[in-house]
């Protein structure tokens, strides 16, 4: 599995280039240099350089159980939100939106999330990705 050395990656965006890209306000990165990821669902593949994330868009209700910032889901995360923008194209293969889910919840699990966590954060994923897996286009 890949080390997610976050800090020599991505940048956070300040937030006057939030707003100038129009975007919505929150935590955003930008990827410095391609992210290898490694998965037996996707393969390999890297998030290209450029990559906008926002990230684990954990609902607020939530805050006090599944900390969006923390390693367990952050980094997971740029690898579930690259496969929801290119809406499950990696690397010549589809990856159905359940596939996509079910790498983010492997990738949790290779860094060493409790299981607890990354079956709590897959089951949200399935209830609530849809909106987010129809919003994005290639």
């Amino acid at each position: 599995m890949i080390a997610f050395p976050q800090s020599a990656l991505v940048r956070e965006l300040p937030r006057h280039e939030i707003a100038s890209r129009g975007l919505k306000f929150g935590y955003w990165c930008e990827f410095l240099e391609p992210m290898p990821v490694r998965s037996s669902i996707a393969g390999d593949f890297d998030i290209p350089r450029g990559f906008l994330s926002n990230g684990a868009s954990t609902p607020k209700i939530l805050y006090s159980i599944l900390d969006d910032t923390h390693p367990d889901i952050l980094y997971p995360a740029y690898a579930h939100d690259y496969a929801y923008h290119v809406r499950g194209w990696i690397e010549g293969k589809r990856l159905t939106r359940q596939q996509c889910d079910a790498m983010m919840r492997e990738l949790m699990l290779d860094i060493g999330a409790p299981l607890w966590k990354s079956e709590t954060v897959y089951h949200a994923l399935r209830v609530g990705g849809a909106k987010a897996w129809n919003n994005n286009t290639e």
